[in-house]
């Protein structure tokens, strides 16, 4: 009895051993650590008053704009002109930059780019990392109330300059986000982009620390 009483206590052992490795690995972000955090960054302007559009540089590394005149080198990653959205790579920027655009995903609990990921370049105004138009990047366009919103669920992988990654969500085109965007898109300011992301320093494709 003593015999059958000391294989079932390891039996058991065995088993909650393996249930509790399997509970570590089966958390809300895939078992890889606590989520990074996100970073808001609110109205950011791509038209000067007095110059009209102008591309405004920005650096995922150190959540910061970049002075244009920076425009060719590898300080900055993402670069805003009107609805277009450049990575620092081909002919934008001597960068190692790339981006692709994920759909139907949750920006929040994304905890991992796909392991077979294809980050296309900066070929031409026509061959874009970040597609251009309504319905075939980051946003859609209402022709009846002339709005632009973000699409939803769309996420934009991004490669920085350095070949590092992260994942950005597009919130706003109009200035005043969150609270004081008018109603009426007439009285709207836009081509001002609000956004938030998460940048992973550590080289890899995971967003968890």
């Amino acid at each position: 009895m003593k015999k059958y009483l000391l294989l079932f206590v390891a039996l058991f052992g065995l088993l909650f051993v393996a249930c509790s490795d399997d509970d570590d690995n089966n958390t809300t972000n895939g078992g890889n650590g606590e989520l990074l955090p996100s970073i808001t960054v609110k109205n950011i302007k791509t038209f000067n008053p007095e110059q009209g559009d102008t591309m405004t540089y920005f650096s995922l590394r150190e959540n910061k704009i970049i002075d244009k005149s920076r425009a060719n080198t590898t300080e900055w990653d993402i670069c805003f002109h009107r609805t277009s959205i450049y990575i620092n790579q081909g002919y934008r920027g001597p960068g190692n930059g790339g981006a692709f655009v994920l759909r139907g995903v949750d920006f929040e609990t994304l905890a991992e780019l796909p392991k077979d990921s294809t980050f296309y370049e900066e070929k031409s105004e026509t061959e874009r990392a970040i597609p251009i138009g309504s319905g075939k990047g980051w946003y859609n366009y209402n022709h009846s109330t002339f709005e632009i919103t973000p699409i939803p669920g769309v996420v934009l992988a991004i490669r920085t300059a350095d070949g590092k990654y992260a994942k950005v969500k597009i919130l706003s085109y109009y200035y005043g986000y969150p609270d004081s965007i008018p109603s009426d898109v007439y009285n709207r300011i836009d081509r001002t982009y609000s956004f938030k992301y998460v940048f992973q320093p550590n080289g890899t494709k995971k967003f968890t620390k």
